[in-house]
């Protein structure tokens, strides 16, 4: 059937990068995985410790130079697991406490936490499927994921809880709805862009829901303040993210690890060998277009999952320092497109662009790309994974707009008969 086909070429792309990169890593002594890690060898997973050493003199926002820019959920966090960490680990700063027995051991109790969450919910998502551990083991072992467990990055939470979110937030039981709008606010109050997903209560008429939402987004945002310096620091907060965002739009940052649209837009204009600030005001004008139409889509196209490829890739495409790991935004999309059973042709190309985000991108560094400029060095796992994001959203953006243009013919036909 076509939907045994479709499936069979997204494990079929994935099982390919997998043993290539196996083999490839065999030749070369693995080093063609640190093409998957940051490139800062003495820099992993930094992106668990500094937050935690942010959060000892109980104002995280005072350490704006060094990064400070999450919100204060996030810090609250790392102040619970800082209360299990002994005073001798924490004196030595951020890279003191990694190289501590305490500080190894925190990392993996929460890394295996959100891992064992992340099964959990997908595997309630996939139920009795038979393909379920297949995907289990691809997705959990792909490019952005790995890239995930080497940084240490809060961002592990974020996957569960939009799997729960998508689990139950069109259940007929009153609970688990508000389960679900309480995930979804968790997730937007650690890393604000999923409550794009709120459009999703909007578009089924769920206006209860949306209030709850909004209830229970501005309480799990703003009260942590009182326990990270104060409601004062929330214009801090928006300063530090803005600074930190905006230093990684520009031509001496380049590409890099980034793969929103701008950034992957920049790495074509790059291949040339240099880049110019035109090129960035173009990547700017794509990621515009395509996020419109991406906005303009989601009310008219007619898959669940495709509304949902639409937002998480929107999540990842528009914000101007979405780094490889944010792939794993799509996690969701992938769950929901491989349960689909309805298929198309058109479901073939989006089976190739999902196995190229969730592969093993670990290839080595190619020559081609050597030449795109900027402080970090632009590798295959970002460019395809960025290249399958974006031509993902143009795909459905064009489908969803063909969509919205039969509905205004045909309601403009029917008026005027």
């Amino acid at each position: 059937t076509n939907n045994k086909k479709v499936l069979f070429t997204l494990y079929g792309v994935m099982a390919v990068l997998m043993v290539a990169s196996v083999a490839i890593g065999w030749m070369t002594h693995g080093e063609n995985f640190g093409t998957v890690f940051f490139f800062a060898k003495g820099d992993s997973l930094m992106d668990f410790f500094h937050p935690i050493d942010f959060c000892l003199d109980g104002n995280p926002y005072n350490n704006k130079d060094e990064g400070a820019i999450y919100p204060p959920l996030c810090y609250l966090i790392y102040m619970l697991i800082a209360r299990y960490l002994p005073a001798e680990a924490v004196s030595g700063g951020a890279f003191g406490l990694r190289s501590t027995q305490a500080g190894i051991m925190a990392y993996i109790f929460f890394i295996t936490l959100c891992m064992i969450i992340t099964f959990w919910v997908m595997n309630s998502i996939l139920k009795k499927r038979k393909d379920k551990y297949l995907l289990l083991f691809f997705s959990l072992l792909s490019t952005p994921f790995v890239y995930l467990y080497e940084r240490g990055n809060i961002l592990l939470l974020i996957p569960p809880l939009l799997c729960v979110f998508y689990l139950y937030y069109e259940s007929e039981i009153k609970w688990q709805r508000e389960v679900a709008f309480i995930c979804l606010c968790i997730a937007a109050c650690i890393k604000i862009y999923p409550a794009a997903l709120g459009l999703l209560l909007l578009i089924k008429g769920d206006y209860k829901g949306i209030i709850h939402c909004i209830i229970y987004g501005l309480l799990l945002f703003f009260v942590p303040f009182l326990f990270v310096g104060g409601l004062g620091q929330f214009p801090v907060m928006v300063q530090n993210l803005m600074e930190g965002s905006g230093s990684t739009l520009s031509v001496g940052q380049g590409p890099g690890y980034k793969i929103n649209v701008a950034s992957t837009v920049t790495m074509y204009l790059g291949l040339r060998g240099n880049l110019v600030n035109e090129d960035l005001m173009i990547g700017k004008l794509v990621t515009n277009m395509v996020t419109w139409g991406a906005l303009i889509s989601v009310f008219f196209i007619k898959k669940n999952w495709k509304k949902w490829a639409l937002l998480c890739g929107i999540m990842i495409g528009f914000p101007g320092f979405s780094f490889l790991y944010t792939g794993v935004l799509m996690l969701v999309p992938l769950l929901a497109f491989v349960k689909e059973t309805n298929r198309s042709a058109i479901d073939y190309p989006y089976a190739v662009l999902f196995a190229l985000i969730f592969g093993l991108l670990a290839l080595g560094q190619m020559p081609f790309l050597a030449v795109i400029p900027g402080a970090y060095p632009t590798y295959p796992s970002a460019f395809f994974e960025g290249t399958a994001i974006l031509l993902m959203l143009v795909l459905l953006d064009l489908e969803g707009i063909t969509e919205a243009i039969k509905y205004f013919v045909g309601t403009r036909q029917t008026v005027s008969e």
